[in-house]
This record gives structure tokens, sequence and C-alpha cells, in this order.
């Protein structure tokens, strides 16, 4: 399985960076992330898709610590 590509532009703490690369950081694709946050406790929905061509889409989704997760899918 490919590494899905990480960045972190929020400084995080060693211990959250390393929660959210196994979790949310492992999705790979617009089912997985929209199944991900229907899992989550409060349930997380994505606030926003950007189309930016037929098959590539930018997933923004808010966190509940005010923080946010950015996804560029194929």
């Amino acid at each position: 399985m490919r590494k899905v590509p990480f960045a972190d532009h929020a400084g995080l703490s060693p211990a959250e960076s390393a929660r959210l690369r196994q979790g949310p950081g492992q999705l790979r694709g617009l089912d997985e992330i929209f199944s991900w946050g229907r899992r989550q406790d409060p349930a997380v929905n994505p606030a926003d898709v950007i189309k930016q061509d037929e098959f590539t889409h930018d997933v923004v989704v808010p966190l509940p610590d005010r923080r946010w997760l950015v996804y560029g899918t194929t």
C-alpha cells in the first residue's frame, strides 16, 4: 500500500501528529473521509469539497479542536 503524505502546518505535538497520521492520515478517497467522519464522536463532516478537475478534489474537514484537515484526493 502506498504511503499517504502528511504535512503538519499547525505545529502539532508528536502525540497529536502520530494520532492523525494513524487515523485520518491514512484515508485515501472521498468515501473513506466521509465514512471516518461519521464514526467520530462528535461526527465530523467536511465543510467543503472543492472540485479541481474531473478526477481531483480538495476536501476541507473541521476538527473539534478548532483545527482543520485538508485532503487532496484523486
